[in-house]
C-alpha cells in the first residue's frame, strides 16, 4: 500500500502546480494525484490553481514529476458520467495518463440528475458512455475508477452495478472514506461490499462540525477540513486500511485535505497507520 498527496489540496491556498510538487516532495511522498482540466483559464495560467490542462504536453508534466522523484498514481478527471461530454473528457485523460505512465483516471456522477432523467435513464446513459471510454482504457491499460461521490455512485449496490456493466478489467473503483461517511454509510461496511473492484483510494477525515451539519444530507465533500486523524472519521479510516491490507491491496491511498500544513500532518499520521498494518500483517 502506497501513500500519495492530491495536488487539489493546495487549490484553496491559490498554489500552482510547481509549488504543489515541490511541497509534496518536501513532505516525503513519492506519489501524487493530478487534477485535470480541458483547455486553459486565467487562474491556471497565472499559477493560482494546480490544475493540469490536458492540452499540455504530457511529457513536460512527466519531466516535472521525474525531477522531484514523483509519480502520478491517478489523474482526477471527474465529469458527470450521465453526460455525453464525459466521453471526450475521459478519453483525453486516458491518453494523458498513458503517456505519463499512470495507470488510473478517476470519475463519478453528481449529487443530482438533470431534469427529466430518472435513475434507469442515467444507468443506461452511463453504460453507453463507459462503453466508449473503455475502448480507450482497455487499449491503453488505464483503469477508469468510479468514485462514490454522487447520487448513484455513493451506494454499494448501485456502484457495483455500474462497475460490472461491462466485462472489462479496467472498470474499477476509486474508494473514498469521507464521501461514504458523509452520505451516512459506515465506510468500512461500504468498502467490504466493493473491495474486489477497488484500484485506488481517497483518504479523507471529517470534522465533527461538518458531520453534525451534513451527514446523511450530502453525497460527498471535496476534501477534509481537518487533518487525517483529527476528525470523527479517523477510526473508520483505520478500519478501511485494515480491510485493504487484508485483501492484499497494493495500490495508492491518496490524501485529500485542505492545505499544505494539513497535508503534511496527514501524511505523517497515515504513514504511521500503514506502517503499523505492515508490522501486523
Amino acid at each position: 500500500m502506497h501513500i500519495g498527496i492530491h495536488t487539489d489540496n493546495y487549490r484553496l491556498e491559490s498554489r500552482g502546480l510547481d509549488y504543489c510538487l515541490d511541497s509534496i516532495q518536501r513532505i516525503g511522498a513519492k506519489l501524487t494525484e493530478l487534477n485535470m482540466m480541458q483547455g486553459f483559464d486565467l487562474f491556471q495560467g497565472h499559477g493560482f490553481i494546480p490544475n493540469v490542462s490536458m492540452c499540455e504536453d504530457p511529457l513536460e508534466i512527466k519531466e516535472k514529476l521525474d525531477a522531484r522523484g514523483l509519480s502520478a498514481s491517478c489523474l482526477d478527471a471527474h465529469y458527470p458520467l450521465w453526460s455525453y461530454r464525459c466521453v471526450e473528457h475521459l478519453r483525453q485523460a486516458i491518453l494523458f495518463a498513458s503517456m505519463l505512465g499512470t495507470d488510473a483516471v478517476a470519475t463519478t456522477d453528481s449529487d443530482q440528475l438533470p431534469e427529466g432523467m430518472n435513475e434507469e435513464d442515467a444507468f443506461a446513459a452511463m453504460k453507453l458512455f463507459l462503453g466508449e471510454v473503455l475502448k480507450f482504457a482497455d487499449r491503453h491499460e488505464v483503469a477508469v475508477c468510479i468514485e462514490p461521490h454522487g447520487l448513484l455512485t455513493n451506494h454499494p449496490e448501485k456502484l457495483m452495478r455500474l462497475v460490472t456493466c461491462h466485462a472489462s478489467d479496467y472498470l474499477r473503483i476509486n474508494f473514498d472514506t469521507a464521501n461514504t461517511f458523509i452520505n451516512g454509510w459506515e465506510p468500512q461496511e461500504f468498502l467490504k461490499q466493493v473491495i474486489d473492484k477497488v484500484h485506488h483510494c481517497h483518504i479523507k477525515d471529517v470534522s465533527e462540525s461538518l458531520a453534525a451539519a451534513a451527514r446523511g444530507e450530502e453525497t460527498g465533500i471535496v476534501s477534509s477540513e481537518v487533518a487525517l486523524g483529527e476528525g470523527v472519521n479517523a477510526q473508520n479510516i483505520i478500519e478501511c486500511l485494515r480491510l485493504l491490507a487484508e485483501a492484499g491491496f497494493a495500490g495508492t491511498v491518496c490524501i485529500e485535505c485542505h492545505g499544505e500544513q494539513r497535508s503534511e500532518t496527514s501524511f505523517k499520521w497515515l504513514s504511521q497507520q500503514v506502517a503499523a498494518l505492515a508490522t501486523h500483517t
